[in-house]
């Protein structure tokens, strides 16, 4: 879903600046988007590093430049790093639900 519609809207907007991608997967893909970009062609395209985790983009010298975060992640994961996000003080956009419990 964050390929279809908010990274490259976030990439037209002057004002927001993509500072990191989190991709799990080195070649994701959907049967909603097939022109869905490998983590090599979102690097390339955005200009950002992709991070497998958000653990990996919080040790990374990067996350210190990170203000917020947008989470698209499967609904199961929103919670894990909507905390992470939260304690290292970005704001959040996150799609519904918080917790899947």
């Amino acid at each position: 879903w964050a390929q279809g519609w908010p990274l490259p809207q976030l990439h037209r907007n002057p004002n927001a600046h993509i500072a990191a991608i989190i991709e799990p997967c080195p070649t994701p893909r959907s049967t909603l988007n097939p022109d869905i970009r490998t983590t090599a062609e979102l690097t390339a395209h955005y200009g950002a590093p992709v991070f497998r985790s958000i653990d990996e983009l919080l040790a990374a010298p990067v996350a210190a430049s990170v203000d917020g975060i947008i989470v698209v992640s499967e609904h199961a994961t929103h919670y894990d790093v909507g905390m992470k996000a939260l304690k290292a003080g970005w704001h959040i956009l996150m799609e519904k639900p918080m917790t899947t419990d």
